[in-house]
């Protein structure tokens, strides 16, 4: 039987452990950009806090609403549907 000794690692170059602020920064204004785009232009979720729209929807339900791509020409000021 040989009497073996742990390998033990010691730390001399610490450049593992540096975070790199600039690519997290940028990695969160990429994610918020998106957010922003995707709530403008696609869709936006919405949460029911009270019984105004009741029997349809229930308090505490949540719907996502599609944006659409309407032009200002298309319905006058105040029109609310067909």
């Amino acid at each position: 039987m040989t009497s073996g000794t742990a390998a033990v690692k010691t730390k001399t170059d610490t450049s593992d452990d540096k975070v790199d602020w600039i690519a997290e920064i940028r990695g969160l204004a990429v994610m918020l950009l998106a957010v922003f785009a995707f709530h403008s232009f696609i869709a936006k979720p919405f949460y029911i806090p009270s019984e105004s729209m009741m029997p349809n929807l229930l308090v505490g339900d949540r719907l996502v609403a599609g944006t659409g791509a309407r032009s200002a020409s298309t319905s006058p000021r105040g029109a609310t549907g067909g």
